[in-house]
């Protein structure tokens, strides 16, 4: 299960890759205090990135997300998928080295 069992939240880490990786995540990740009161949302819908997040914790597959959220695109959600993991190795990578 992606996330559930790291010492912070998915929510925590996602806000992580938008700061760090900007240019990167704008085609996937927007926060605007005008939508859904800056809660992070994939770009172009109101569709909070914590709903992915908590499908694939629950066992869902990506197929039934999109199926029910059909704004967010399959490539939108594979690079969001991809950016957390690269997160979550290399925090990991970061804490055994350290």
């Amino acid at each position: 299960m992606l996330l559930k069992n790291g010492n912070a939240s998915s929510l925590y880490f996602l806000y992580q890759i938008t700061l760090e990786n900007r240019q990167m995540t704008d085609a996937i990740i927007n926060r605007n205090p005008a939508i859904l009161g800056g809660t992070p949302v994939f770009t172009g819908t109101r569709v909070p990135i914590r709903i992915l997040m908590e499908h694939l914790e629950s066992g869902y597959d990506l197929s039934y997300f999109l199926e029910h959220f059909p704004s967010v695109s399959r490539e939108q959600a594979v690079q969001l998928i991809e950016l957390a993991t690269e997160k979550l190795t290399a925090d990991t990578e970061h804490e055994i080295a350290a």
